[in-house]
C-alpha cells in the first residue's frame, strides 16, 4: 500500500517544492507527518489586512494623472467608530476612492478624487470637497454625503442625505426610501480653488440641478408607500465645517445658491448676537437659559 506517517521512508512536506499538493511531486504524496502539515499551513496563512491594506498610499498624485493607469485606487473598508481625515497635503489626490462596509464613521477628504464610491455603509458621514467625475452611493443606510461632483448616483439607499453640487441631474434608482437632496453645504477655506480646478465659475453655485433628480424606477412603483424623496428647504439648511488649520476669511464661503447662503449668514449672525448676550449675563442666568433651550431635565 502507500506510505504511512510512521514509516521511516515517509517523505515530509519540507522536501516538496511549492504549495502542498500543488506541484507534481506533491500530488503523489498520500500522507505526511501532521507537524509538517501544520507548519506548512501556518506559513501560508495571510491576514486580509495584509493582503488588502486599507488606504494604500504609494505616492502623491497630480491632477494630470486622473483617468490614466497611474491613478491611485484606495479603499477604506470595514471601518467603525472612527473619524478619518484625508488631507490633500498628506495623502495627495486619488484616482478612485472606495468606502466599503463602514459604520459609525466620519470621513473628510480634501484631496481631489476622480471617482468616489460608497457601498454597504451605515451611519456614515462623508465630506469630499472635490470629485472630478462621478460619485455613487449604493446599498447604504443613514449615510450623509456632502460632495461637489460632476455626476451623482444613488441606488438602493435608505434614510440617506446627499448635499451636493452636481453638473447634471442626480440619478436615483433601485429600492430607495427616505432620500433627502440638498445643495452643497461645506465650509472649506479652499473651496474657490476646488471650483477653479473643476473648471467652474463661482457663479455656477446658483445651479439647481441637485433639486431635479432623475428617478429610474418602474412606473407602477413610483408614489407607493415606502418611497420618499425630499428636497431640502432653505430654513432646514445647515452648514458643515471641514476641519482644517486655516481660518475661513471668505465673505462668501458657501458654494450654494444665494437663498441658502443668506439663511446661513442670518443664522450665524443670530448665534453671534446670542454669544454677546450671554457674556453680559450672570452665570446663574446663563445656566437657566441653556437649560430652558435644552428642555426640562429628566425626571428622577
Amino acid at each position: 500500500a502507500g506510505l504511512t506517517p510512521t514509516s521511516p521512508e515517509a517523505p515530509t512536506l519540507s522536501s516538496v517544492p511549492g504549495p502542498f499538493r500543488a506541484e507534481p511531486d506533491g500530488q503523489q504524496l498520500e500522507s505526511a507527518p501532521l507537524d509538517d502539515v501544520a507548519t506548512w499551513m501556518k506559513d501560508k496563512l495571510i491576514w486580509n489586512s495584509t493582503q488588502y491594506p486599507a488606504l494604500t498610499v504609494d505616492r502623491p498624485l497630480s491632477s494630470k494623472h486622473f483617468g490614466t493607469a497611474e491613478g491611485r485606487c484606495s479603499v477604506l473598508a470595514s471601518r467603525g467608530a472612527e473619524t478619518i481625515l484625508l488631507s490633500r497635503d498628506d495623502q495627495g489626490d486619488f484616482g478612485r476612492l472606495n468606502i466599503v462596509g463602514c459604520s459609525n464613521t466620519t470621513v473628510f477628504v480634501s484631496g481631489h478624487i476622480q471617482h468616489l464610491h460608497l457601498w454597504g455603509c451605515k451611519h456614515v458621514t462623508v465630506v469630499a470637497v472635490c470629485v472630478r467625475a462621478a460619485t455613487t452611493m449604493v446599498q447604504c443606510e443613514r449615510v450623509s454625503l456632502h460632495v461637489c461632483t460632476r455626476v451623482l448616483r444613488l441606488e438602493a439607499v435608505v434614510h440617506c442625505h446627499a448635499h451636493a453640487w452636481c453638473e447634471v441631474a442626480p440619478v436615483v434608482s433601485g429600492k430607495c426610501a427616505a432620500v433627502t437632496l440638498g445643495p452643497l453645504n461645506v465650509l472649506y477655506s479652499g473651496m474657490r480653488g476646488v471650483v477653479e480646478a473643476m473648471g467652474l465659475d463661482w457663479a455656477d453655485k446658483e445651479a439647481t440641478t441637485w433639486a431635479f433628480p432623475t428617478v429610474c424606477r418602474a412606473p407602477e412603483k413610483i408614489g407607493k408607500k415606502g418611497f420618499g424623496l425630499t428636497i431640502l428647504t432653505p430654513e432646514s439648511y445647515r452648514a458643515v465645517l471641514f476641519p482644517e488649520r486655516e481660518e475661513i476669511t471668505d465673505s462668501d464661503p458657501l458654494f450654494a445658491p444665494g437663498v441658502f447662503s443668506s439663511v446661513h449668514h442670518r443664522k450665524r449672525q443670530d448665534m453671534q448676537e446670542l454669544r454677546e448676550m450671554l457674556k453680559e449675563m450672570p452665570p446663574e442666568a446663563v445656566r437657566k437659559l441653556l437649560q430652558s433651550m435644552d428642555g426640562p431635565p429628566p425626571s428622577t
